[in-house]
């Protein structure tokens, strides 16, 4: 399994799949959640200049991320899951909210057409 198939586990109705919980005080990730984190480190799919490339590609809102991610090339997949990812630092939360959304869904379904490792 190559690195980015493990990312694409992750996909929910997948081996792994993402569960997140909050309360009042704080935010409670399954421990999934924590190594599609370190996965998607080990995988070398971080983009260190994210922001940008995000910026490069118009990219100035949640919204236009939602809207990019069916057309994104590797690149731009690669910056939107590293801001996903980093966005959890600064924002407590953050992850919660792109799960909801189905954020982590869509990136993950277009890795998997972007690798040729999609099931369907």
């Amino acid at each position: 399994m190559t690195n980015y198939q493990k990312l694409y586990s992750y996909l929910p109705g997948g081996e792994k799949p993402f569960v997140c919980e909050q309360n009042l005080l704080y935010t409670e990730y399954a421990q999934e959640m924590g190594e599609f984190a370190e996965c998607f480190y080990e995988a070398g799919f971080v983009d260190k200049a994210y922001t940008d490339t995000l910026e490069e590609y118009g990219i100035t809102d949640f919204n236009e991320i939602d809207r990019k991610i069916s057309t994104a090339d590797e690149r731009l997949i690669k910056a939107i899951l590293t801001k996903m990812i980093r966005d959890e630092r600064f924002t407590s939360g953050a992850w919660i909210s792109y799960a909801k959304k189905g954020l982590f869904e869509k990136v993950l379904r277009r890795i998997g057409e972007l690798y040729g490792i999609a099931d369907d």
